[in-house]
């Protein structure tokens, strides 16, 4: 009876039902298995889309606006071409520069071994700051652990400074340094600089 207010106590006790209305007569809405609203039509479930003027062809890049995109590790970025549409290549460059400071003893000792294996090009810069000289040499290794010697003895002399680097390629190079005259010891400053 409508119009009358209910009144319940416990909500999901109280039950409702809806209706629609089909043109000529009120029915039952009803519902799935999980509370959705049953839709079928009278082929079945599946609902008929009509619809007209679809284009459907090849794509153009003047209509589509087609663009390819490489991704820099965090962002997708268009790739991008010059006038003639080649592929527009940035190679980057990479400077590497490090510094460290030995003092000989009576023995060869190596310095801090460098990976060339991907550098285009490599040096040290030897500089010896002491009074005393000392004697080194060049040393590559295919695996940081066995050191082939890769140049002849070099002295540098208190306050001068050489140039040094590899003459066959290696995967790790050093510089290896002593006195040149026993219980003499000086301090060298070994700069390593490289380009990718």
């Amino acid at each position: 009876m409508s119009g009358i207010a209910v009144y319940q106590d416990s909500p999901e006790s109280l039950k409702t039902i809806q209706y629609g209305y089909d043109g000529t007569n009120a029915r039952v809405l009803r519902l799935d298995s999980n509370g959705r609203l049953y839709i079928t039509t009278e082929t079945g479930t599946s609902v008929e889309v009509v619809g007209s003027d679809f284009d459907i062809r090849n794509l153009t890049n003047t209509q589509d606006n087609i663009a390819v995109y490489g991704n820099d590790g965090t962002t997708n970025r268009i790739l991008k071409t010059d006038a003639n549409g080649a592929l527009q290549v940035t190679i980057g460059m990479s400077f590497t520069n490090q510094s460290e400071n030995v003092t000989t003893a009576d023995d060869y000792a190596g310095s801090t071994q460098r990976d060339i294996s991907l550098q285009r090009q490599y040096s040290f810069f030897v500089n010896n700051t002491g009074t005393n000289s000392a004697t080194v040499k060049v040393q590559v290794s295919p695996d940081g652990t066995l050191w082939v010697d890769d140049s002849t003895e070099f002295i540098i002399a208190g306050s001068e400074t050489k140039v040094l680097g590899p003459n066959r390629f290696a995967n790790y190079v050093r510089i290896a340094s002593k006195s040149a005259t026993a219980g003499a010891s000086t301090t060298l400053t070994m700069v390593y600089q490289s380009q990718a």
